[in-house]
């Protein structure tokens, strides 16, 4: 890589003068989560756990690199998940904008970092299962081990989609792998459509609507807001996100 790309991901990725994280992120984490892992480089969700964990005495956030040679921090993440919610850490699946030499971003990385992920058999399901480095077997035990909300997630990650494969095919599970996705979709046609690509992995899809704004000149996703300030309601989680703007994200469904 050469050394224009590594500073551009560096720039691009990290620490901005804007507001370091967004309010949905930070109510997103107050539904304590047994931990918060990523595929994004930027530090936003590491910088919404520290506001919590700084306003409560405690020691900010830590971002974890999945690709670092010395993983002992991600052994404390396991430990720490494992034991009840944690918001010590954040989990970066393909990397963190401050090591742009180690962030997945082209086909080659995902090669290197997870091996054949694109054999499957005539049932297709994964033909290569090996969990055979750190990234694997930890993904593998994430995903075996704890139920996942994807929120931001397209299905567009080969790796994962493939190790999502393995712990079917390891447990015989089929589709039936308890895991869902906050997914945004445009109409019922859509929903449909979306609704058999993520069972097929092993996800229940939660849709919110997407609406195409004139004004804005691309797709609304304020309905993403709603629907998360509507859980914290059910679930009486102190979401902090404000009433007005997620009622008005409703109103653009209708």
């Amino acid at each position: 890589r050469s050394s224009d790309l590594l500073a551009h991901i560096q720039q691009t990725f990290g620490p901005k003068a804007a507001p370091p994280y967004t309010p949905l992120q930070r109510a997103l984490l107050q539904f304590s989560f047994r931990g918060a892992i990523t595929t994004n480089f930027d530090p936003s969700l590491g910088n919404a756990f520290s506001a919590g964990n700084l306003a409560a005495g405690r020691p900010a956030c830590t971002a974890l690199d999945l690709g670092d040679p010395r993983p002992f921090g991600i052994f404390d993440f396991l430990r720490f998940a494992a034991r009840g919610p944690t918001t010590e850490f954040v989990l970066h699946l393909h990397g963190v904008h401050d090591h742009p030499e180690r962030i997945v971003l082209a086909a080659s990385d995902y090669r290197k970092r997870y091996g054949d992920f694109t054999a499957v058999d005539r049932d297709d399901l994964p033909t290569y299962r090996t969990l055979d480095d750190i990234p694997r077997k930890v993904v593998w035990a994430l995903l075996v081990t704890y139920p996942t909300l994807f929120v931001g997630f397209s299905l567009n990650d080969p790796a994962l989609k493939h190790i999502l494969g393995v712990t079917s095919a390891d447990f015989n599970r089929g589709r039936y792998l308890d895991h869902f996705a906050i997914v945004g979709a445009r109409s019922e046609e859509e929903e449909q459509k979306l609704t058999l690509a993520w069972k097929r992995h092993g996800i229940t899809p939660v849709f919110y609507r997407v609406v195409r704004s004139p004004g804005l000149g691309r797709d609304d996703h304020s309905n993403l807001t709603a629907l998360v300030a509507d859980f914290g309601t059910d679930l009486q989680v102190n979401h902090g996100l404000d009433p007005i703007s997620a009622f008005t994200g409703r109103m653009l469904e209708l």
